[in-house]
């Protein structure tokens, strides 16, 4: 079998809402400006968004959990010597279907 080599890991620059550390830090910026706001209204209001924050967060960080789980055992599987799917001869991928002019 041919070993291919790893691909490149991408590079994104996401925006902070988009990460766990930029959902972390607009929690805790919420719960500081609640502490110095005089109206109830607006301290439920900033104590609402910074739950909200915490929840992305937490969403975010296990999302990013499930997808090292599964590099992990994909990489696990290449190391044991365990063919992928759609690796042997006559077997694609699940939603591929082979091609009238392929032959």
């Amino acid at each position: 079998m041919i070993e291919m080599p790893p691909r490149p890991a991408a590079r994104t620059i996401k925006a902070p809402q988009d990460t766990v550390v930029g959902c972390r830090l607009r929690a805790e910026a919420d719960l500081l400006a609640s502490s110095a706001i005089l109206t109830a209204n607006q301290r439920i209001r900033l104590e609402t968004s910074a739950a909200a924050w915490n929840d992305r967060a937490a969403l975010l960080q296990e999302g990013s959990e499930d997808v090292a789980a599964r590099k992990a055992k994909v990489q696990a599987g290449r190391s044991a010597g365990r063919p992928l799917r759609g690796t042997l001869p006559g077997i694609m991928p699940h939603g591929f279907a082979e091609s009238k002019h392929s032959r």
